[in-house]
C-alpha cells in the first residue's frame, strides 16, 4: 500500500507552505574571516582611501572594542576619520566594506548592522545600503540609510533597512561605510560597523481554506485507491 502524501508535504510541493522565518545570506556578517588589522577580506570588498598618503582610512580590527555590542574578543570593521584632512592639503576619509549575494525579485529582505560611534567622530555621513541588480548587473533599486544622527557616546546600536527586490532582481550589493571623514583633533573619534546581515523573508503566500479543502480531499481519494 503506497502511504499518502502528508498534507505538509503536499502544500510544500506545491509551493504553499509559508514560516515567514528569515535567514541571513550575507557571508562572514561579523568580519572574523578577516586578515587582523588590515584591508584583508575573502567575501568583504573594504575600498579604504589613504588621506595622508600613509594611514588608511578604514581597517578590519582584531580588537573588543571594535566587534560586536558584547564587546567580545573579535573583529569589527574600524572607521577612522582622524585620518582624513589631517594637515592643509590632505584628502577627506572615504570607506566601503560591500559584498554582493544571490537574491530572488519579489521577496521582502531586512539589512540589519550593528555601528558605534566615539564622542568625536566626524564625517559628513555614515551609511548602509542595498543596491538590487539585475542578471546584467543593472541596478534596479537602491536603498539607503544614513546614520548621522547616531549617538556619539561609544554605544553600539543596531539599525534596519527593510525593502523589497524588484521583480527580475538577482543579486543585491550590501555596503557599509563613510563618506568624508576628518580628524576633529580630539579624541576618540572613530566609528565601527559590525554583525552586517541581510535577511531574506519567506513571502510565498499562505494557502487559502478552499484550497486546504481540496488537497484533503485529495489525499482522502489517494488513500481509498491504495
Amino acid at each position: 500500500m503506497k502511504s499518502p502524501l502528508p498534507l505538509v508535504g503536499a502544500l510544500a510541493a506545491l509551493g504553499l507552505t509559508s514560516s515567514m522565518g528569515a535567514t541571513n545570506i550575507l557571508v562572514d556578517s561579523g568580519f572574523e574571516m578577516s586578515t587582523a588589522n588590515s584591508q584583508s577580506n575573502p567575501v568583504w570588498n573594504l575600498e579604504a582611501n589613504q588621506p595622508d598618503g600613509t594611514g588608511f582610512s578604514a581597517q578590519y580590527q582584531d580588537a573588543g572594542w571594535a566587534s560586536n555590542p558584547n564587546g567580545d574578543p573579535g573583529v569589527g570593521l574600524w572607521l577612522k576619520a582622524f585620518e582624513g584632512a589631517q594637515a592643509a592639503g590632505d584628502a577627506l576619509a572615504n570607506a566601503t566594506a560591500s559584498q554582493t549575494v544571490a537574491v530572488m525579485g519579489g521577496l521582502s529582505y531586512e539589512l540589519s548592522v550593528w555601528s558605534k560611534q566615539e564622542a568625536n567622530y566626524t564625517a559628513a555621513s555614515t551609511f548602509f545600503s542595498v543596491d538590487f541588480l539585475d542578471g546584467s548587473d543593472n541596478v534596479l533599486s537602491m536603498e539607503s540609510s544614513n546614520i548621522d544622527s547616531h549617538p556619539k557616546d561609544g554605544s553600539w546600536q543596531n539599525y534596519t533597512l527593510s525593502t523589497v527586490a524588484p521583480a527580475g532582481a538577482t543579486s543585491a550589493v550590501v555596503r557599509v561605510g563613510m563618506v568624508d571623514g576628518m580628524d576633529a583633533q580630539a579624541n576618540p573619534q572613530s566609528a565601527m560597523f559590525d554583525d552586517v546581515e541581510l535577511r531574506a523573508a519567506d513571502a510565498i503566500p499562505e494557502p487559502s481554506v478552499s484550497l486546504l479543502g481540496l488537497l484533503g480531499a485529495s489525499l482522502l481519494f489517494r488513500r481509498r485507491r491504495s
